[in-house]
């Protein structure tokens, strides 16, 4: 049978401990992310707590026991707040070390060391606690698609489980009390599954960083800097995704072209910050007018356009001319000046076409409407009956 030596095992859990912790930190301080430096100062403070009762036992002091105790619960604290951090909310530092002041202030209560079911008991339970709440934490907030949330989140409920049948069961006298927890114990298995812990969320919640930030880079990418909707490349891009769904299907897809009249007069009159204002304006209302499945993206300047699934030319036609009229609407305060904005549209239907025909015989469309005197929606001039050289103007 194989017998491992308590103390070089509880080195080694220091060690790796302060290993981990001391990358995470540096990660986090080069990447000037405050989630990572507290899950590595929690790592760190783990370290020296292991270490700390390995040297208390060695000379059987009491202040110094209550003292790693104290830094253990601190660690608790970092782990908690670190989760809190990631997820966007706040961490109050006085509930991060509420939990080692409580077990200190346990500890200094007269008999409570002698009496060691309870001193190995209380700290177990508090580290437990603030285990398990970071490892909610992570879980409830889970809108990324963040794949390594689920280890982390694992390893901290196998964990903080651990410590909290740990502390229970040193509660009740289940475990006998000695130096320190023997490995032959039935707590002993904390000794190996620390290792894990420590190696493990350390890995994934740095993976989880990266993944965020991968997503994040990529949202960027994708994203149109002013208004938040999809730029021209990643409008493309899901527009012939929904084409060819809707090929496959055998639904039609109607492509709607925007453009904001007579913009440049807006910029040279009030300003870029106007030009601004007009063209989230516009933003909002079209999307308002939106329904789940609509790809909607910026082409460029004040350039928008709208592929709608199972839509005809006729229903692509009203939809978009609502939109027309609805920023027709909308008045604009520019420096005491009231100004309005209006835009033309261009529409075509045709769900066996490439997407560069469609937006093609959209952007035509368009055209025609802004040489018909503006504020218009104009139909694609198609081979079918509904598709008439017909341009429609909404009084």
């Amino acid at each position: 049978m194989v017998e491992f030596d308590l103390p070089t095992l509880m080195i080694m859990e220091s060690f790796v401990a302060l290993c981990a912790g001391g990358f995470l930190v540096l990660s986090g301080w080069h990447s000037r992310n405050r989630s990572l430096l507290l899950w590595g100062g929690n790592a760190l403070l783990a370290g020296v707590g292991i270490a700390g009762f390995l040297v208390a036992a060695r000379y059987e002091a009491p202040l110094l026991y209550a003292l790693a105790s104290f830094a253990m619960g601190v660690a608790g604290g970092c782990l908690w707040a670190a989760a809190r951090v990631f997820s966007g909310k706040t961490a109050p530092p006085v509930i991060a070390v509420a939990g080692a002041f409580a077990g200190l202030a346990f500890m200094a209560i007269p008999g409570v060391v002698e009496t060691r079911y309870l001193a190995a008991a209380v700290p177990l339970l508090i580290l437990a606690a603030y285990m398990l709440a970071a490892g909610a934490t992570l879980l409830v907030e889970r809108e990324e698609q963040l794949a390594a949330r689920w280890p982390v989140v694992g390893l901290l409920a196998l964990h903080g489980g651990l410590f909290a049948a740990g502390g229970v069961g040193f509660a009740i006298g289940l475990y006998p009390v000695e130096d320190l927890v023997p490995v032959g114990s039935p707590f002993g298995l904390i000794h190996f599954e620390s290792i894990v812990f420590t190696l493990g969320t350390a890995v994934f919640f740095l993976a989880m960083n990266k993944e965020r930030s991968e997503l994040a880079n990529k949202v960027a990418a994708n994203t149109d800097g002013l208004t938040g909707i999809a730029n021209r490349q990643a409008f493309m891009a899901d527009a012939e995704r929904l084409l060819e769904r809707c090929r496959r299907g055998g639904v039609p897809l109607a492509v709607v072209m925007f453009d904001l009249d007579r913009f440049k007069g807006i910029n040279d009159a009030h300003g870029h910050g106007a030009g601004d204002d007009v063209i989230r304006r516009f933003v909002r209302v079209a999307r308002d007018a939106m329904r789940p499945g609509d790809v909607f993206g910026r082409l460029g300047g004040e350039e928008f356009a709208v592929a709608i699934p199972g839509a005809d030319i006729d229903t692509g036609f009203v939809r978009a001319d609502r939109i027309r009229m609805d920023f027709g609407k909308v008045s604009f305060d520019f420096g005491g000046q009231i100004v309005k904005a209006t835009a033309s549209g261009g529409v075509a239907s045709d769900a066996t076409a490439p997407l560069a025909a469609l937006l093609a015989e959209a952007d035509d469309a368009l055209y025609r409407a802004k040489a018909a005197g503006r504020n218009r929606v104009a139909k694609a001039l198609g081979g079918e009956a509904d598709q008439r050289k017909t341009v429609l103007k909404i009084a």
